[in-house]
């Protein structure tokens, strides 16, 4: 007999996955083969599905519109066209400060600044498992897909944060974490600028960062 979410997953019925991961319904599950619901999901091709159990998994105790989420390839330079979850705010997107604009930072680093096999670099940092990367690697294969997997990935990150965390004083620690300083600092020069002040040490306002260089 097969586990109900298994099963919601298999047929790629996004909605009824959204009402059991509301339910509680338990993430870990196994049905007869050993399969969990994220390998079914991955091998299914169902992006949106995919990272919903993954968002699900990194943050069980949120509640998250997963039925509204959206899956798009990345294929223009325009994020609001081609972004993955492109009509989907987490719950926390106004405490987080200017979410559009985190958005487009995002999927800037992702598409322009990243090299391949970086956005893996992050998700270790932000302990993604093996499994949850192994299901975002699954979809878009090809030269440029690392940049669908990043995004997906920093999306993900950022859908889990709390109302307390500063998103861009958080991406600066990541990418100094990971050697990327250069992009750190660009990081930081753009919150500055966001900002509309004068760098002070330590200092975090809002949903802006300001760090002294």
């Amino acid at each position: 007999m097969q586990v109900p979410l298994h099963l919601a997953v298999e047929k790629g019925h996004t909605y009824v996955v959204d009402r059991l991961l509301k339910l509680g319904v338990s993430l870990g599950e196994k049905e007869k083969s050993g399969r969990t619901a994220l390998y079914v999901a991955a091998r299914g091709s169902f992006v949106n599905i995919v990272d919903m159990l993954i968002t699900a998994e990194r943050t069980p105790d949120t509640k998250l519109p997963y039925n509204n989420w959206k899956a798009c390839q990345i294929s223009t330079d325009n994020p609001e066209d081609t972004c993955l979850q492109c009509n989907t705010k987490p719950v926390n997107a106004d405490a987080l400060g200017d979410w559009e604009g985190m958005r487009s930072i995002l999927w800037t680093l992702a598409t322009k600044q990243l090299h391949p096999h970086e956005w893996k670099r992050l998700a270790f940092h932000w302990h993604f498992t093996e499994e949850q990367m192994k299901a975002i690697e699954h979809q878009y294969t090809g030269n440029k897909s690392y940049k669908e997997h990043g995004y997906r990935v920093m999306l993900i990150w950022l859908h889990g944060l709390s109302p307390e965390d500063n998103p861009l004083k958080l991406l600066f620690e990541t990418l100094v974490a990971i050697g990327k300083n250069d992009l750190a600092e660009h990081i930081r020069k753009k919150a500055n600028d966001q900002a509309g002040r004068t760098p002070t040490a330590g200092c975090t306002i809002g949903g802006c960062m300001c760090l002294q260089s």
